[in-house]
Order: structure tokens, then C-alpha cells, then sequence
């Protein structure tokens, strides 16, 4: 009897075993594939390099960085040589295309590849978040989905941010299902580090202390000297790992900067007349910039926030309609052709913007129904739903901008995936129902 015993649990570990390594096969499979999209997009529709804006400027600091001159201003260094110490941005993206830089590849193509790297770095976590709230194999529909989902793939060739702010997302989500799942101190520290290094590719990933270190902790233990304790760890772990970049910026900057100051410049060009009343409601124009105050960058940064919180004030009756149209612009549901048009801005080819609209409208209904599939599952759905929260929060703070969205879109994957997942389960039990009844017997 004992060795029947035996023989079936041996059994039953030989094919989870063989579950998992199937798994992980098909989901290097998927990354390969998603490598080979970006792939095909850089050498193809990404072709043209920008002369200026964000991907000018992490392109051009990764190469000092990796030639030992900090993080310099790029602008300043291309026009004239001098070096300038910088808090513009913060500055993991940076240091990312810094190790292609230091190596030799500091060609634009060569950050290009870094960014995909990254952006394909994304859909395997994708893949392993899915499996951690629904199972594998709408982990492998998740990362399939993410493989191929425009509005993922289209900032790597175009060389943001938010190739990488994407995939500390998605670690962020796993560390945080992961922790969920079994809330010890260790998982704690992981989940308040990933959010650490969220803040350090775009800063607003900060938010995510109150909208989801805060609860999760609170939730995920019934003790509270327990819940304390490991809220305590994912602030410190989140504080630590911030630590160094703003004790760099204590030394180097004046005034001082914790994170960026391009928060501060973005509170003055989404606030003037351009961005209330005229044809860019909800967006941010580069009127907003003038006249220029005087000082180093942190100064004109504090002077721009000061012009646009008082335009502001002086146009309450007006914001309530900004900050609609500014949600409408971020969720791609207000004057929905600009956003294709305005993508041009950021090198955006036009026809892959439709596309990446069409394919996000046509996963919205997908999405929605996958949170209340995971409600119905008593599956938790914070860390999802805080993504959400940080994104409608940075349109609140910020303006309308697809890219902002990137947290709500790997939400969006994921949970096409437990909802596709869901549907290919109960067909495949139906079927299985068919083929189980007994067939009749006619005389």
C-alpha cells in the first residue's frame, strides 16, 4: 500500500516537474519572438534618431557615463563641451544604455537593442505574473499577448523610458503577488525594492508606497505589530534603494533634488492658457515654456512649478474640464485621432499608434472582466488595481500622455491573459464533458 503511495507522488512530482520545464521552454520561446518584433521595428519603422527630447538625452548620458563623466547634461555637453551635473531625469534608464556604452555600443542602434532587451525583459515577467495569479498556462497566453501588444513594443525603437519602466512594473507586480501569497519579511523587502526602482526610471512610481505598500501590508496580515513590521521593511528597502541617487544629488545639485526635476517642469507646461483653453486641453505645449526664468536647472524647474500652480489657481472654474480631458488624453478616449497625431512627437510611427489604440480598446473589456474573474476566485487584485490608481493619479498631477499609461498596460496583458486563459479552460472542459458521455445505443 505504502509503495503505491510512493509511486503516485513520485509520479505526481515527475509531472509537475515536467509542467514546469514545458513551461519555461514555451516562455523562452515567446521571448525570442518578442525580441524579434522589437527587432523588426528598430530596423524598420524606428529607424530615424531623434536630434533632440528624452531619447537624446539618455542616449547622450549614457556615453558620458560610460567615458567617466557622471550624469552631465546632454544638451549643454553637445552644444559646448562644458559639463554640467544633472537631476533632470532619474537615472536607472540611463545607467541601463550605460553598460551597452561601456562596452562599445553606444550607437543609437545599440541603446535600441538595450531598450528591447528591456522591453522584452517585460513580457517574460508578464508571463510569470500571470502564471502567479491564474496558472501557466495564462501565464503563456499573458506573455504571448505582451510579445506582440503595440503599445508595449513601440517605445523601445523609439528609445524611452518606459522600455524599462514597463519591466520594473512587472517585477513590481510579481514581487508583490509573490508576497501576497506567502507575507514574510524577505518578500517585504523585495516588494518595497522594486518599488524603489520603479521611482528611479520614472519618479511618479513613488505613489505606489501609498496605493499599494501601504495597504498590502495592512491587508496581508491579521497581527499589526506584523503588519508594522513589514510595512516598516518595504519603506526602508524602497528608501534605501533611492538612497544613493538623492544623497548624489545632496552633493552635486543646488538647490537639492530627491528624485527629478523634471516633475516640476511638468507641472509648468501642463498649466497655461495652450493646455485650457486652446486646441492641446489636457496635453502640455511648449508655449507653456515661456518666457524662460533665469537660474540652473533646478531653479528654472521651481519657477515653472510656481507659474503653473498659480495659473492653475487663477483658472479653478477651468480644472475640473483640464483634468477630464487630461484622463481622457491618458486612457485614449478623448479626442482620440490627436493622440495618433501627438504620437508623432515622440517619433511615433502613425500607423503602429492605430494599432496599439485598436488592439488597447479591443483589451479593455477583456481586462475588466479578468478583475472580476479574479474577485470571483478570491484571487487579490490590489497590486493590479493600485497600478491603475498610480496612472490616473500622474494624469491628475502631470497631463494626458499615452506613455504615462505604461503600468495600466502591463495590467492590461496580464489580465488578457487570466481572461483568455478562462475561456480556453471551459471550452476545453466542455469538450472534455462531450467526449465523456456515452454514446447511443440504437436497436
Amino acid at each position: 500500500m505504502s509503495g503505491t503511495v510512493a509511486a503516485e507522488t513520485a509520479g505526481q512530482q515527475a509531472s509537475t516537474r515536467a509542467d514546469r520545464s514545458r513551461f519555461w521552454w514555451l516562455l523562452a520561446a515567446i521571448a525570442v519572438i518578442a525580441f524579434g518584433v522589437r527587432l523588426w521595428f528598430v530596423l524598420t519603422l524606428a529607424r530615424r534618431n531623434p536630434t533632440g527630447g528624452d531619447p537624446f538625452y539618455y542616449h547622450v548620458q549614457a556615453n558620458l557615463l560610460a567615458d567617466g563623466k557622471g550624469f552631465s547634461e546632454p544638451f549643454t555637453f553637445s552644444r559646448t563641451g562644458r559639463l554640467i551635473a544633472t537631476a533632470y531625469h532619474p537615472p536607472l534608464f540611463s545607467l541601463l544604455l550605460a553598460v551597452s556604452s561601456f562596452f562599445g555600443g553606444t550607437s543609437w542602434f545599440a541603446h535600441k537593442l538595450v531598450a528591447s532587451a528591456a522591453g522584452t525583459g517585460t513580457v517574460v515577467v508578464v508571463g510569470l505574473v500571470a502564471r502567479e495569479v491564474a496558472g501557466s498556462r495564462a501565464g503563456l497566453i499573458a506573455a504571448a499577448f505582451a510579445a506582440v501588444y503595440a503599445n508595449l513594443w513601440v517605445v523601445d525603437g523609439i528609445l524611452m523610458p518606459e522600455s524599462l519602466y514597463g519591466l520594473s512594473i512587472a517585477v513590481v507586480l510579481l514581487a508583490a503577488y509573490r508576497y501576497c501569497r506567502t507575507p514574510r519579511l524577505g518578500l517585504a523587502i523585495g516588494t518595497g525594492a522594486a518599488i524603489g526602482l520603479a521611482a528611479l526610471v520614472r519618479g511618479e512610481a513613488v505613489v505606489l508606497v501609498p496605493v499599494l505598500a501601504v495597504p498590502l501590508a495592512l491587508w496581508a496580515n491579521r497581527d499589526w505589530s506584523r503588519r508594522l513590521r513589514q510595512l516598516g521593511a518595504m519603506l526602508v528597502a524602497a528608501g534605501l534603494v533611492i538612497a544613493p541617487w538623492t544623497l548624489r544629488n545632496l552633493v552635486r545639485i543646488h538647490p537639492a533634488v530627491v528624485l527629478s526635476v523634471n516633475a516640476d517642469d511638468v507641472v509648468g507646461i501642463a498649466n497655461c492658457r495652450d493646455t485650457y483653453y486652446g486646441q492641446l486641453v489636457g496635453f502640455w505645449s511648449i508655449r507653456c515654456y515661456e518666457p524662460t526664468p533665469p537660474g540652473n536647472e533646478v531653479e528654472r524647474g521651481r519657477a515653472y512649478r510656481k507659474r503653473g500652480i498659480a495659473y492653475a489657481r487663477d483658472h479653478l472654474g477651468r480644472l475640473p474640464y483640464v483634468l477630464l480631458a487630461r484622463q481622457g488624453r491618458m486612457w485614449d478616449v478623448f479626442r482620440t485621432r490627436e493622440t495618433v497625431l501627438l504620437g508623432r512627437i515622440e517619433g511615433r510611427d502613425e500607423n503602429v499608434s492605430r494599432v496599439g489604440q485598436r488592439m488597447y480598446w479591443a483589451a479593455i473589456p477583456l481586462a475588466l472582466i479578468g478583475l472580476v474573474l479574479l474577485r470571483r476566485r478570491r484571487r487579490p487584485i490590489l497590486p493590479l488595481v493600485a497600478q491603475l490608481a498610480l496612472v490616473a493619479i500622474t494624469g491628475v498631477l502631470a497631463y494626458g500622455q499615452v506613455r504615462f499609461r505604461m503600468p495600466a498596460d502591463v495590467v492590461l496583458v496580464v489580465l488578457v491573459g487570466v481572461v483568455l486563459d478562462a475561456l480556453l479552460g471551459s471550452r476545453l472542459s466542455r469538450r472534455r464533458t462531450a467526449d465523456a458521455r456515452p454514446s447511443s445505443v440504437h436497436p
